[in-house]
């Protein structure tokens, strides 16, 4: 579960980001921007991270997270529940 929790905040920093990225550029510029070319230089300049990407990588861990979570929570069936005519 805790790993759900902390996909889940970083889509939506990463949504926050993108959001923030777009309207400054067209406050600045007047102009939309190409989504797919906003990185973010955080937390290492030297290796940006492409903001589309890294949404979309947080949102499968997300996903895969909080189902396993769900499967591990669900109830098992017996036995008896399996095998009805015994």
């Amino acid at each position: 579960l805790g790993f759900a929790v902390i996909c889940l905040y970083e889509v939506l920093w990463s949504f926050t980001v993108l959001n923030a990225e777009i309207t400054s550029q067209m406050v600045i510029d007047g102009t939309t921007p190409d989504i797919d070319r906003l990185i973010v230089d955080y937390p290492d300049p030297e290796r940006p991270w492409n903001l589309i990407f890294a949404t979309k990588i947080w949102l499968v861990g997300f996903i895969i997270s909080a189902h396993a979570f769900y499967l591990s929570k669900k109830p098992r069936k017996s036995i008896e529940e399996l095998n009805p005519e015994d």
